[in-house]
């Protein structure tokens, strides 16, 4: 288990993936790329962080997905309030600052006596 109580899996990809929800994720993005709606999807790229031209630090969202017309977006995974600390939503913000033509999209899942379900931002 993490920090957060979510239980480590194993996926498609080979990738071990830090909580049930992050391999749904994946495995619907895989959906969509099988489909052809999106072209590709890459587990926990890391992404610099910069602040008057240096490095202060980097941030890996959970995923990051180039769409057909090659554009690229980032999808977060969160289980609710618990995982959305002070400092994830700094280096969010810093990433947006940073990447200003990368969508930044958090998808919430419910709770474990709920079903999941994917909100759209």
């Amino acid at each position: 288990m993490n920090k957060y109580g979510a239980v480590i899996v194993r996926g498609i990809g080979g990738y071990t993936y830090r909580s049930k929800a992050e391999r749904d994720h994946a495995l619907w993005l895989e959906a969509e790329r099988r489909s052809g709606r999106i072209k590709a999807w890459e587990y926990e790229k890391s992404y610099d962080l910069l602040a008057y031209e240096k490095l202060i630090g980097r941030h890996k969202p959970d995923f990051t997905i180039t769409l057909k017309d090659g554009r690229n977006e980032v999808h977060e995974v969160k289980g609710g309030n618990a995982t959305k600390t002070e400092a994830w939503g700094l280096r969010k913000k810093i990433f947006e600052a940073n990447y200003p033509f990368i969508r930044y999209r958090v998808f919430e899942f419910g709770g474990e006596r709920r079903s999941r379900t994917i909100q759209w931002e």
